[in-house]
């Protein structure tokens, strides 16, 4: 799917090469997808979760696609971790113009069958850390962008 998405996006170049781009949950699915699409129209990309493993092939499959990326491992729901991924990404890429959404994770069952913590994490990950507030007040204004894939 990956692979396909590189030669889609090399046959209908954008040019984007001012653009710099967060992109959270990169380390795999939708995220990780949306981050090797954006490199290959020309953005340097930020990736930002929770997984190293998942992060570093992330940034293997940017490289193939010709594009600059940024590993960041931490967690949405931690902001402080990514108001630091942020200054990072801003730093060593330049300013921010986009910032993606793509961190997610599910809890398996019925509200009522689910332990606290599960709740905590699912509404931590999805919701509150979907929001990427840092990334939108390095900019002043943002409108957030948000992918999910349930199944």
């Amino acid at each position: 799917m990956v692979r396909s998405l590189i030669q889609a996006t090399k046959d209908h170049e954008i040019d984007q090469a001012k653009e710099v781009a967060f992109v959270t949950g990169a380390s795999s699915g939708i995220g990780r997808a949306v981050a090797v699409r954006l490199a290959a129209r020309g953005a340097a990309v930020g990736l930002f979760s929770r997984s190293e493993a998942g992060l570093t092939e992330t940034a293997q499959l940017v490289r193939d696609a010709g594009g600059t990326s940024l590993v960041l491992v931490g967690d949405v729901t931690d902001e402080p971790a990514v108001s630091a991924a942020v200054r990072r990404t801003v730093e060593q890429l330049g300013p921010l113009r986009t910032t993606v959404a793509c961190a997610g994770v599910i809890a398996l069952g019925t509200v009522p069958e689910m332990k606290i913590a599960d709740w905590h994490e699912v509404i931590g990950v999805n919701l509150t850390g979907c929001s990427s507030r840092p990334a939108m007040r390095s900019r002043r204004w943002s409108r957030p962008a948000g992918a999910r894939s349930w199944g």
